[in-house]
């Protein structure tokens, strides 16, 4: 089943949220390795490209993730959540979605800032809007590791709150999003 149902989410659904999830809990600490190299060690040249390409593809996955979202209504939250917990869940949504937008916004900014274009994978090469120099480099990369950092603790958030609705509460929340529904 391509789309949602009233109990789970979709193939479609699934199949976008666990790729932006394995996307981004594997960029995160290559870029916090990237920023460890110096310009003579030999991954200088391999790791930022990588890192950069696949932030794009996050970028444009969240951009069909949000707009399948908005086409196909997800299920609706367990009855048995308290008031708080719905609030939540609908809050670190929200978070993730925009974070999944920002950051990689930031990157390309952080990649473009001295007026360079970003190249993706060596096949694409995305033009610099605007150029704002050192300053503004310095700047967004802050912002783009601010963000990374707040977009970890959400997903360890998100995370933590799926494991204790399976296994603790029994609500079957994770099933929902893994597709193997209780019987």
């Amino acid at each position: 089943m391509w789309r949602n149902s009233a109990s789970a989410y979709g193939l479609t659904a699934r199949l976008l949220h666990w790729s932006i999830a394995v996307l981004i809990l594997g960029l995160i600490p290559l870029g916090w390795y990237i920023t460890t190299l110096d310009y003579y060690d030999p991954g200088y040249r391999l790791w930022p490209g990588l890192h950069r390409g696949f932030g794009v593809v996050v970028g444009l996955l969240a951009l069909v993730r949000i707009g399948w979202a908005i086409a196909d209504r997800a299920p609706p939250l367990a009855a048995t959540l308290k008031p708080w917990e719905k609030l939540g869940a609908h809050a670190g949504h929200g978070l993730l979605y925009l974070a999944t937008l920002l950051i990689p916004l930031s990157g390309y900014l952080v990649s473009t800032a001295k007026g360079d274009p970003a190249e993706l994978f060596g096949l694409i090469s995305l033009p610099a809007l605007w150029s704002g120099g050192e300053q503004w480099q310095e700047f967004v990369a802050g912002l783009h590791e601010t963000l990374a950092w707040g977009t970890l603790a959400v997903v360890v958030v998100h995370a933590a709150a799926a494991l204790k609705h399976q296994f603790l509460d029994r609500d079957g929340t994770l099933a929902r999003m893994t597709g193997r529904l209780p019987r």
